[in-house]
């Protein structure tokens, strides 16, 4: 679901479900709500974001944007020094590269992300991208660290590749297996006896000594 506040271009307006003040509510321009995430985006070109930071627009904006899930300052355009002042600001005040950077830093150090697109073609492709990132059931792209070896259930070692394997033994469904990955551990290098999770009786032990080896099961009586 986008919401676009009417004051934005046509061609971000037409992207939107609706056309409405919403956003504005959360201090951003462009409201992104998908499966489980509320995401704002405040459009901004470089004059504007000086202007915000110079009347005081920016602050408000970005307390408003703590209600948010995530909240971005998407700059149109990129900045542009010449002997380290600011050749891009549009209202005729200098201000140099480390007072940009601060600018930057304090975004930042307020949750908000800073992002920067070539035009407002380049927004209007941002939100669209945004759009299908928020329809997401979850984000997993940073849910491996390292290398892992990954196999068809899964990443080896963890639980839901574990619970494929041992689905796959005689008389074991999903609950059961939840259950002998919690308490007996896997694989079947044992501590423990078998027969001590419910629902393991005598016969399954028997079978799955069958498959894994007797060494590897010990039994309970």
């Amino acid at each position: 679901m986008i919401w676009v506040s009417p004051t934005e271009p046509a061609p971000l307006r037409q992207l939107g479900d609706r056309v409405s003040m919403y956003p504005e509510g959360f201090g951003v321009d462009v409201l992104v709500a998908g499966a489980g995430d509320m995401v704002g985006v405040q459009r901004k070109t470089i004059a504007d974001l000086c202007a915000s930071v110079a009347d005081g627009r920016l602050a408000e904006q970005i307390v408003k944007m703590g209600r948010l899930d995530m909240a971005v300052v998407l700059l149109e355009g990129k900045p542009w020094f010449v002997n380290g002042v600011l050749v891009q600001d549009g209202w005729g005040r200098e201000i140099s590269e480390e007072a940009w950077r601060r600018m930057m830093w304090t975004i930042r150090a307020a949750g908000v992300h800073i992002e920067e697109v070539d035009d407002l073609q380049a927004t209007c492709a941002y939100v669209k991208q945004l759009d299908r990132w928020c329809a997401s059931e979850s984000h997993s792209t940073l849910g491996v660290k390292g290398k892992r070896v990954q196999g068809a259930w899964g990443e080896r070692g963890v639980k839901h590749y574990q619970m494929q394997m041992m689905c796959g033994l005689p008389g074991m469904g999903e609950e059961l297996a939840g259950r002998v990955i919690e308490q007996v551990g896997f694989p079947f290098e044992l501590v423990v006896d078998l027969n001590e999770v419910k629902g393991v009786g005598k016969k399954k032990v028997a079978a799955i000594e069958a498959i894994v080896g007797k060494a590897n099961v010990r039994s309970g009586a």
